[in-house]
């Protein structure tokens, strides 16, 4: 899954872009600059977005998701004309977006297609771009997109900037993503959450660890069910109040006999957590068959592979 890598593939450069899923976000503060600091695990999934790019007299984009557009608020062309801004101010490129990761969903969708695009140009206009310059570029871009430049599995601070790799259980995580087809507004659920204002001293707030991060990135080590029983993600209740079928989504995960549930991101997919990879798929086929206030659901079941932090 990570870290992304371009390749040839009919005439094209290709990169693969997954989603990822949070177990765990704790919202610290709003910062004096705006921004909301962080303390949250992202996960690559195994669910992912293509870009394909072969070079063009001019940046386009194609996508085949009518719904979404293919301007520069398309996040997959703002990072096309930054890079090519930067440091390929003669170069064009025809860039084609095969969407499979839902929008408004919470799992990086966007961010993924955002980074590996700097990855696809960076290789087929053959800048020799180092991870820093990368990773400068994908932090104008979006505060999960330096996610999607590393390696793994991570705890992320700051904006989600700041990443320590951060190992998962050996046997592996079991995990069915229930997204509604309702999606939901970042924007619009941080502004409802309220967060507490950060001083002058935003800065050694920040770097406070409290007891639940702590216990989350032992039990992250150790087993699912130690896993479970310390998820976390403070926007899932404003999340709620503006989706209420959330809520009814999370008792049916729970009723089909998953061992815990989180909202993943600002949503609205909710994540839940299954004891092996079999069950994963009787609680999948079980939401996949239910009737939801929210309406259809899409379902992704997928197990993780052991990684560490080498």
């Amino acid at each position: 899954m990570l870290p992304l890598v371009a390749k040839e593939f009919a005439g094209w450069t290709q990169v693969w872009a997954p989603a990822k899923v949070n177990l765990y976000l704790r919202v610290v503060g709003k910062r004096p600059d705006g921004y909301h600091e962080l303390a949250t695990h992202m996960l690559p999934l195994p669910v992912y977005d293509t870009i394909l790019a072969r070079m063009a007299p001019t940046l386009s984009l194609q996508c085949d998701d009518p719904t979404l557009p293919i301007d520069s608020t398309n996040l997959v062309m703002k990072a096309a004309l930054l890079i090519s801004q930067r440091h390929a101010t003669d170069s064009g490129a025809e860039i084609a977006l095969r969407k499979r990761i839902p929008h408004q969903a919470g799992m990086g969708g966007g961010s993924s297609d955002a980074a590996a695009t700097l990855v696809c140009l960076n290789h087929l206009w053959n800048l020799g771009l180092g991870k820093n310059e990368l990773a400068s570029m994908a932090l104008e871009l979006g505060s999960d997109v330096p996610f999607f430049l590393g390696k793994g599995p991570a705890w992320c601070t700051g904006r989600g900037e700041d990443l320590t790799p951060l190992a998962t259980p050996e046997a592996g995580l079991h995990l069915v993503v229930v997204k509604p087809s309702e999606g939901l507004s970042t924007k619009e659920i941080f502004a409802r959450f309220k967060a507490k204002p950060m001083g002058a001293a935003w800065r050694a707030d920040a770097d406070a660890e409290t007891g639940s991060d702590f216990n989350f990135k032992q039990a992250i080590a150790q087993s699912a069910q130690a896993v479970a029983d310390t998820l976390r993600n403070d926007l899932e209740g404003p999340a709620v109040q503006l989706l209420p079928a959330l809520a009814h989504i999370r008792a049916e995960l729970m009723a089909a006999g998953a061992q815990a549930v989180v909202m993943t991101g600002s949503g609205s997919a909710m994540v839940a957590l299954a004891a092996d990879a079999t069950k994963a798929v009787s609680v999948g086929q079980r939401l996949m068959l239910t009737r939801t206030p929210a309406g259809p659901v899409a379902v992704f079941v997928a197990s993780t592979v052991p990684s560490n932090t080498d």
